[in-house]
């Protein structure tokens, strides 16, 4: 397993999460082919969780430029935009400690992340409890 924040060199570890890819059928990018879109890329420590898009790897690229890398192969691979988000491994523990539900059963809560906050009228058709906070969303 890749470990947290920096690793050899210095080189920081990214997380990225891949939009609509292997969900309810549609988006079919094996995992295998993913890794070594990556690896092309000059990416290393490649890890993937299960056929979901979630994507482990370290670069040497800050994550702005890792992102626009990865969409632009993405979209050579898919033939249309592929949407990435992309989070520090920091980040993601801050969501961890911050969970505004501690309570509520783990497989029941849910953090989403997204680069900008929904317009209020999305917010407001969203049923049960919801914060949103900084770029996550708990619900």
């Amino acid at each position: 397993m890749v470990k947290p924040r920096q690793g050899r060199n210095g080189t920081p570890v990214h997380v990225a999460f891949l939009l609509a890819v292997n969900v309810g059928g549609t988006g079919k990018l094996p995992m295998v082919e993913l890794k070594a879109m990556c690896h092309d890329l000059g990416f290393s420590d490649v890890q993937t969780y299960i056929a979901s898009g979630n994507l482990l790897f370290r670069s040497s690229l800050g994550a702005g430029k890792a992102r626009a890398a990865l969409e632009q192969r993405l979209q050579a691979y898919a033939g249309k935009p592929v949407g990435v988000v992309m989070r520090t491994v920091a980040e993601l523990a801050d969501v961890l400690r911050s969970n505004p539900f501690p309570h509520a059963v783990p497989s029941r809560t849910v953090a989403i992340f997204l680069d900008d906050i929904p317009p209020p009228d999305t917010i407001r058709r969203i049923s049960g409890p919801v914060r949103i906070e900084g770029s996550a969303s708990h619900a």
